[in-house]
């Protein structure tokens, strides 16, 4: 009953949105404008046995409290996975300063803030040795934007396999199918990759199908859940965010207490 309630609403919103001009406001990239490099500093070469990560539905910025709460978050983290990035002059500022190196994956452009990118970031303390991008082959009702999944690649010391991290931001508002395809190609990733993986963010898996097609696509890929002892961010009883991982033994995990955004930040430290 709860679902069909969100449907109708988000249906009929739909002309409100469209005579706001929503559709036309956003522009999607060509390819060649889809990744923007924001920092370039030294970093290690290498990632070591112990790997702690933040994954983090960042609401664009728009709450007051995030750039502190992102510092003090980061601070020991060696990697980290944001959705909903926004490239304002403030975004960029928040991740310039933070000392790690992060690349950006554009869903689309926003007219209304003088053509900001809204994306996924991921930062490290490690050189990125590969990156590359997913557009989701779906796109959201109304406003006609698709959804990122955007892939990292760091050295391991004393391995000849590379560490795949892969931050994804779910298509929301549609049929479960539409995910599971968005899901699928995604998976593809991670099962060729050989070495570990670890995957993190959005997954906007509110309902029960939903849900379920997300284990069906990556338990294939030899991906593990990361089970939270807290409650993560829900919507109808369903948890949105998520982290997989494989080649890792979980030795922590968090859901620390924040206002600064609608999704609350998980974190976890694993070991190769």
């Amino acid at each position: 009953m709860k679902r069909s309630l969100v449907l109708l609403f988000f249906l009929l919103s739909a002309s409100s949105f469209a005579d706001l001009g929503l559709k036309d406001r956003f522009v999607i990239p060509e390819d060649n404008d889809v990744n923007v490099e924001l920092t370039k500093v030294n970093q290690a070469s290498h990632i070591g046995t112990r790997v702690n990560i933040l994954v983090w539905n960042i609401y664009k910025q728009a709450k007051t409290g995030l750039e502190q709460e992102l510092n003090s978050l980061i601070r020991d983290k060696d990697i980290v996975l944001l959705q909903e990035g926004f490239l304002t002059d403030f975004g960029r500022r928040i991740y310039e300063g933070t000392g790690l190196e992060f690349i950006f994956a554009t869903s689309y452009f926003d007219k209304k803030f003088g053509m900001a990118n809204s994306g996924v970031l991921t930062g490290s303390r490690f050189n990125v040795v590969k990156h590359f991008w997913q557009r989701s082959k779906h796109r959201e009702p109304i406003i006609g934007t698709p959804k990122m999944v955007l892939f990292t690649e760091y050295k391991i010391e004393n391995s000849k396999n590379n560490l795949l991290v892969a931050n994804i931001h779910g298509i929301n508002f549609v049929r479960a199918y539409m995910l599971r395809d968005q899901l699928d190609e995604v998976a593809k990733v991670l099962k060729a990759h050989k070495g570990p993986a670890i995957l993190g963010g959005d997954f906007n898996t509110w309902t029960k199908t939903k849900l379920n097609n997300m284990y069906a696509s990556l338990k294939p890929a030899g991906m593990s859940q990361v089970k939270f002892k807290k409650s993560p961010h829900t919507v109808m009883g369903k948890p949105l965010d998520h982290v997989w991982v494989r080649g890792f033994k979980v030795l922590a995990t968090d859901i620390p207490n924040s206002k600064a955004s609608d999704h609350k930040p998980l974190t976890v430290e694993l070991e190769l």
